[in-house]
Formats: C-alpha cells, structure tokens, sequence
C-alpha cells in the first residue's frame, strides 16, 4: 500500500506548473517515494493529449485514486479510465516499486 501522504506530495508539487503533454502512443511516470501515477495515451487517431496539473484536473484525479479507490479494502489506489473507455487513456495510482 501506498503511503497518502507521499501521493499528497506528489499531486501538490505540481499543481502550480501549468500543463503536460502526453505525446501521441506514450506514457508518463511520476514517483515519489512510495507513490507512484502511471498515465497513457492511447488515443486513436494517435494524438498528443494535454492536461493541467491543477486540483480541478490531473491532481483531483489522483487525490481521489489515492484516498478514496479501493478504501474498504485498505488497499489506496487504482485506476481511472477517462470518459470510461481505456481506448484514450488509464491514470493508475499504485505503490511505487522499490528502489534497487
């Protein structure tokens, strides 16, 4: 299980940075200690997709994964499947894996 407070951590870092891109068939990885948010783009036609990293975006995202998926079960995490289809793209919010 993920630690809440270093997904905090990780959403909040961000917020004030504007936008990202998630360039066409690609995905992006954001870990801090035991978090870790895993995004793709699986649009098609192949097109970049554009997000901000603000509360009311990305991070609303990933604070709701982090504390509230999968809470009965004491497991803090998931994912999310944008306008329910995984055909454009999937953020999931796990444990980070270890460092070696």
């Amino acid at each position: 299980m993920h630690s809440a407070p270093d997904c905090n951590q990780l959403l909040t870092s961000d917020e004030m940075s504007g936008t990202f891109t998630i360039p066409a068939g690609s995905y992006l990885v954001w870990t801090w200690l035991t978090c870790q948010v895993v995004q793709n783009n699986l649009v098609n036609p192949s097109v970049a997709i554009e997000y901000s990293y603000d509360i009311n975006n990305w991070a609303g995202v990933v604070s709701n994964l982090a504390y509230n998926c999968q809470a009965a079960e004491n497991a803090m995490g998931g994912s999310c499947h944008f306008a329910d289809s995984t055909a454009i793209s999937v953020i999931q919010v796990q444990l980070a894996p270890a460092s070696s």
